[in-house]
């Protein structure tokens, strides 16, 4: 069946000082799947959008929009970076799809409920990894990884057990032999892929989100909690870097959300001053490497107050364009930043290590 197909054009005049161009759609985001052959994938409650922005010599910047209807409602979306293929989460199934939103494969079993990044597809798009929710006969929550082959249709399912709280965010790294799972109540989960096997669960103080990332090379995962942003090792599964927005004892900000650079040398964490929400931050920090390091304590960065609430930070995979989402509940404000806008970052050097941690 052949969906309709909207291709828009929003065009702005950028003066030599701007580089930041933002539009407002009246309709709330309901989950950004990220970049996808450089397009930013945005899942509204009734379409898939496209988008992307172009600058022409004359500094005028086009938005490009490419707009598919949703043949349902999608609880969670996620895309296949450098390839044309999607992984939609519906009320019923999970489904792996075209980048014209035509079903490829349903995936049986399970699924979740809640709008989270619990749900990931392979970069060379051939297998994919669900955090998939159900209820017994009690209706207590049973939580559970999945794993599917789509090339071979091999599946492996690993029973999270005592899983009280339930999974709220999920990272899959390049070489897709790692997941990480974070829980409520701060658990992590290190495990193993195609195989499932659970390598170490650690419980922290955290209060951890659904922001997880592993760096390029999948030796660190990023994760945020509400009041820092913490690197740990994948070897040794210990905090190896942390960072928090909060520079005085009095000081409430709460973090929202992060990306890194496409090189994983810089990350760009987003918060907000708490319990008043009346402005966001972002802030940009340089790794040199990824060594254990004391706090730091940069500026605050670049800051706006809006109505809107920031939700996420997309890097785009060549580095040239910031995408920050911020959302109402009956609107969205998108937003495509030259990284210069984020001039005011922090060197953290790193102290030397002894050989035999590194």
């Amino acid at each position: 069946m052949l969906r309709s197909i909207m291709l828009t054009f929003a065009t702005f005049i950028l003066p030599p000082e701007t580089i930041r161009v933002t539009q407002t759609v009246a309709e709330p985001v309901v989950n950004v799947a990220g970049w996808q052959r450089g397009w930013l994938v945005v899942n509204y409650s009734a379409k898939v959008v496209w988008m992307k922005p172009l600058v022409s010599d004359d500094r005028t910047v086009s938005i490009q929009q490419i707009s598919i209807p949703a043949p349902e409602y999608f609880v969670d979306l996620a895309v296949q970076p450098e390839g044309n293929r999607i992984l939609t989460s519906g009320h019923m199934y999970n489904t792996v799809r075209s980048s014209s939103l035509e079903p490829i494969h349903t995936i049986d079993g399970r699924i979740h409920r809640t709008d989270a990044r619990r749900q990931r597809i392979s970069r060379d798009g051939n297998q994919v990894l669900l955090a998939r929710r159900s209820f017994d006969r009690d209706s207590k929550e049973i939580w559970d990884l999945h794993w599917v082959d789509l090339t071979t249709k091999a599946t492996k399912t690993l029973n999270l057990e005592n899983d009280s709280h339930g999974v709220v965010g999920m990272a899959w790294s390049e070489d897709s032999k790692l997941a990480v799972l974070t829980h409520h109540q701060g658990r992590i989960d290190f495990i193993s892929v195609p195989d499932l096997q659970l390598i170490q669960s650690l419980n922290t103080e955290y209060g951890l989100s659904t922001e997880v990332s592993f760096t390029l090379d999948g030796r660190y995962v990023g994760i945020l909690s509400a009041p820092e942003f913490v690197m740990f090792d994948c070897q040794t599964r210990q905090e190896a870097w942390k960072w928090s927005a909060n520079k005085e004892p009095d000081e409430r900000y709460f973090l929202d959300t992060f990306d890194f650079s496409p090189d994983r040398k810089r990350v760009y964490i987003g918060f907000v001053d708490f319990p008043a929400h009346t402005t966001d931050h972002i802030t940009c920090l340089s790794i040199e490497d990824l060594k254990p390091i004391p706090n730091g304590f940069p500026d605050k960065g670049i800051s706006h107050s809006s109505m809107f609430g920031l939700d996420s930070i997309h890097v785009s995979p060549d580095g040239e364009w910031i995408a920050t989402i911020a959302s109402s509940t009956s609107a969205t404000e998108v937003s495509f930043s030259r990284p210069d806008a984020f001039n005011a970052w922090i060197r953290l050097p790193a102290p030397e290590v002894p050989p035999d941690q590194k």
